[in-house]
């Protein structure tokens, strides 16, 4: 099937009657601040939709509203969204923390600030309990992903541009962030007896250099394998991984492919948007923001037609939180006048997008460019025990040691550098007070695949062979490479060694890899 989305136009003035305005929540979870939209058309007597937004790293709510016309959107359908805004002093660079483990489960972090906020707005106005959805660009993806497994009971479905998967690290954004079939468990394991079949959207550039195309394939994996287990508590294959139908699109925009995904009874379940020739941006959105590629299909468009395709009668409307009804001011920034957007044309009809000039693409997650750390090669000896070489990766690369998305503030978190393989021992250096874990994971043979006509890794590594050293000191680190695991000699073949850094509190910050060989 080809889903059609139609083009919305630039706003102009306030519409008449609808709401623009800010709030902030404090209670138990915490305090966060939102911006929040209400349609001119809405009334305390229809129950309307829902749908929350989250910006990525280095944005903020009015930001995120702008760029994706979020807004726009809400005031040509009916219904209200909701903008969380991460603060600097939970993240200094306003990235949601969908890799902290306190933010990964139930009652705790992000995730329990931004329930709070749906849930004080699903109370406050007559929000269709059975429509409420989330989504999110970049970081802001990878916390809508945290959310569909800590609060399932709250969303019907979610949708990730550019982001990772549940229980991915801070480094998903320059490697692999973690195996699906292991963060499906990790994701059903979370939504406990509240699981059930989450449908997904998912947005993904295929020169996107800050979070590499592989991440898309991991999530999609994911929430297909999650899927599998909520829709009966069983890992049996009812939902398959394979698309049941691709197609193409893009005579007006960017050409884009979309795989659609089913469950057992051949109703949609994900629809995986791949944008060619954008990089790490929100498709379609809106040219004078940054972030923006403006030449691609309707990103916000699609996912609100695959949205509504999705209500889940099965929800209700969730405990107003602890701390209280919402007290909204009016914001300063007048609300763009959101132009009536024509109604879709139903599947599978494809729509023509206009081409607006393209907007350049800068970096979500600013990075600074650390020195490449050398890769001497090791001295064969005696030793009959395996012996590490250095070999390329197979993948993009490691991660860049300053990568921004950091637990604790860039400047309490140590970080990992001069990352190298010298005569069989792994040395790096610890910035600063803390514990650094190395974990040994061993290469398998795994699916080639092609993308865009290109062959990608069909390297996969296995975490059935993990092994993990911890150090606890700062400065320079020099940790011999294990030869042995559980009394077994390991065996030869591809490793990759990965360094995760953490500070005095156990708060993890960005790991480095480095690919061995074992003779």
């Amino acid at each position: 099937m080809l889903a059609v989305v139609a083009a919305l136009a630039p706003a102009a003035a306030s519409a008449a009657g609808a709401k623009l305005t800010t709030g902030d929540y404090s209670g138990a979870e915490g305090a966060i601040h939102y911006q929040l939209y209400v349609p001119s058309s809405y009334t305390s007597t229809t129950p309307v939709p829902l749908v929350v937004a989250l910006h990525g790293c280095t944005q903020t709510a009015d930001g995120f509203r702008q760029l994706t016309r979020w807004d726009t959107q809400a005031e040509a359908k009916g219904f209200i969204v909701v903008f969380p805004e991460q603060d600097t002093d939970s993240n200094s660079l306003r990235c949601w923390n969908f890799f902290q483990d306190s933010s990964m489960h139930r009652g705790g972090g992000d995730a329990a600030r931004i329930a709070a906020v749906t849930s004080l707005i699903e109370n406050t106005y007559n929000v269709d309990p059975h429509q409420v959805y989330v989504n999110g660009l970049s970081a802001g993806g990878g916390m809508a992903s945290v959310m569909a497994a800590t609060y399932p009971d709250y969303f019907a479905a979610i949708g990730i541009g550019s982001g990772c998967e549940y229980a991915a690290t801070a480094t998903c954004a320059g490697y692999q962030s973690a195996d699906p079939t292991q963060a499906a468990q990790a994701a059903y394991k979370e939504m406990g007896v509240r699981a059930h079949p989450m449908p997904f959207i998912d947005f993904q550039g295929d020169k996107d250099t800050t979070v590499p195309p592989i991440n898309a394939d991991q999530r999609v994996q994911q929430w297909l394998m999650t899927n599998d287990l909520a829709d009966d508590g069983a890992a049996n294959h009812s939902v398959a991984t394979k698309a049941s139908s691709t197609s193409s699109g893009g005579s007006g925009s960017r050409p884009y492919t979309i795989s659609t995904y089913t469950d057992s009874a051949k109703n949609e379940l994900g629809s995986a948007w791949v944008v060619h020739g954008m990089n790490h941006a929100w498709s379609g959105g809106n040219a004078s923001q940054q972030y923006a590629d403006p030449a691609g299909p309707d990103e916000t468009a699609a996912m609100y037609e695959f949205f509504m395709r999705h209500p889940n009668a099965s929800l209700t409307r969730p405990a107003a939180p602890a701390g209280g009804q919402p007290t909204p001011t009016p914001t300063p920034t007048p609300s763009p006048s959101p132009t009536p957007t024509p109604s879709p044309t139903p599947f599978p009809t494809p729509t023509p997008f206009p081409t607006p000039t393209p907007f350049p693409t800068p970096t979500p997650f600013p990075t600074p460019s650390p020195s490449p750390a050398p890769s001497p090669t090791p001295t064969p000896g005696n030793d009959p025990s395996p012996s590490p070489a250095p070999v390329p990766e197979p993948d993009p690369g490691q991660p860049p040691a300053a990568a921004p998305v950091s637990p604790a503030g860039l400047t309490r978190v140590p970080t990992v550098s001069k990352l190298k393989l010298s005569h069989g021992r792994i040395v790096f250096t610890l910035s600063g007070p803390g514990s650094a874990t190395l974990r040994l994971q061993r290469g398998v043979a795994g699916r080639c695949e092609t993308s865009a006509g290109k062959r990608r890794s069909c390297t996969r590594y296995s975490t059935k062979a993990t092994i993990a050293r911890t150090v606890a000191k700062a400065g320079r680190i020099t940790i011999a490479v294990p030869k042995s695991s559980h009394g077994r000699r390991l065996p030869r073949g591809h490793y990759r060694a990965t360094v995760t850094p953490a500070d005095p509190a156990g708060r993890t910050g960005n790991s480095r890899s480095l690919a061995v060989v074992m003779h």
